[in-house]
């Protein structure tokens, strides 16, 4: 009886992965998936007006800032949660290092703000003053389950590419 083992050919193909891990291939995928997730929540958040779960983040509920937005040529209609455009940029994708890659809010400021946005829509759903310091949130600048999917299988898919699985 003669058996055959690919043995050798599953030993290398460990190493090369090994290999292209060590050289960042890995995570340039993980990059590549977080930035496809990325761009679908900020179109959630500032074009949708939606948190995470999928619900509206409601009007604006201070008349003096729908004015400022207005006198400043803003749409009014929904809360977008841009003004200006800092807090849109200020979340990015980060490779933290060969084999893992987030997603955050860069700058202190923005993550004050996006934290502030979070407990002050969770405060009027719930009946609480808005500007109150509840420790509640509506959590919106994270992803769902289909950008999270949209992630994994643009992730899945660039590794598949490179290791030719």
């Amino acid at each position: 009886m003669e058996y055959n083992s690919n043995t050798k050919e599953v030993m290398a193909r460990i190493a090369l992965i090994r290999a292209t891990i060590a050289t960042g291939v890995f995570s340039d995928a993980l990059v590549a998936g977080l930035n496809a997730a990325m761009a679908i929540m900020k179109r959630r958040i500032f074009n949708q007006s939606m948190a995470a779960d999928g619900s509206s983040l409601g009007p604006y509920f201070s008349e003096q800032y729908e004015r400022d937005r207005r006198r400043e040529g803003r749409q009014v209609a929904r809360k977008d949660l841009e003004f200006e455009g800092t807090l849109r940029r200020a979340i990015e994708v980060v490779s933290v290092n060969n084999t893992r890659a987030e997603i955050r809010i860069t700058s202190d400021a923005s993550a004050d703000i996006a934290r502030w946005q979070e407990q002050q829509i969770f405060n009027l759903r719930n009946g609480l003053p808005a500007n109150q310091e509840s420790g509640g949130k509506i959590p919106i600048f994270e992803l769902n389950e289909e950008e999270a999917a949209i992630a994994r299988s643009t992730t899945a898919a660039l590794l598949a590419q490179k290791f030719n699985f």
